[in-house]
């Protein structure tokens, strides 16, 4: 994996180490699998997320709209003096409309798969019809280490991994100090244990012939 840090964070979706907030998947489950573990937002935060979403796409279409429409408006139906108001209603409607719209297509956190068959991490969103897509892959060897952010205050302790190409940590959990210990170790062991995966030995199988009885 050759990534740089501002490609990765534009294919997961996650802010950089230092920017994350503070109660970013401060509610993290983790999803047994056959083939490993999914760390994810609960239920609760998903349904939320997505509403946010819908919400803030909508309300900035809205103002994109009203933006455009002052824009396609003749200068005859204003004076002179309304001018400088109107272009300033239409610089703001364009700048909100635009952030509540970028945010309301960011809003999604993505979950990370940990394929300990495969040695893998597969980086996605989860669609409304529950059907994962993956938009990036990182293999165990890639991640140099797994740290904790623990914070003073009231703030919940927040885990990184440290990949090989990139500069800063990728944020994957957050949540009591406890759980992120104890999900640091399971990272930790995993990422240093060998593949599962096997090959499973091939059978030749030949015929055999019987053999003659001696005259």
């Amino acid at each position: 994996m050759k990534l740089s840090a501002e490609d990765f964070e534009q294919l997961v979706g996650a802010p950089p180490q230092g920017t994350a907030e503070p109660t970013a998947r401060a509610n993290a489950v983790i999803e047994e699998t056959p083939w490993g573990y999914i760390i994810r937002e609960s239920d609760t935060d998903i349904r939320l997320r997505a509403a946010g979403s819908v919400t803030g796409r909508f309300a900035g279409a809205i103002l994109l709209m009203a933006a455009a429409g002052l824009w396609v408006m003749p200068d005859a139906l204003y004076g002179a003096d309304l001018f400088s108001i109107r272009f300033a209603a239409m610089v703001m409607f364009t700048v909100v409309g635009g952030y509540l719209f970028w945010v309301g297509r960011h809003s999604r956190r993505p979950e990370y798969r940990i394929d300990r068959l495969h040695a893998e991490i597969r980086i996605g969103h989860r669609c409304r019809n529950g059907d994962f897509r993956q938009t990036a892959r990182v293999e165990f060897a890639d991640v140099v280490s797994v740290f904790l952010l623990r914070s003073k205050d009231s703030r919940p302790t927040r885990l990184f991994l440290r990949l090989a190409d990139l500069d800063t940590g990728l944020e994957i959990a957050a949540g009591s100090e406890a759980k992120m210990e104890v999900l640091k170790q399971r990272l930790t062991h995993d990422f240093t244990a060998p593949s599962r995966l096997q090959a499973e030995p091939r059978t030749l199988v030949r015929p055999v012939r019987p053999r003659r009885r001696a005259a």
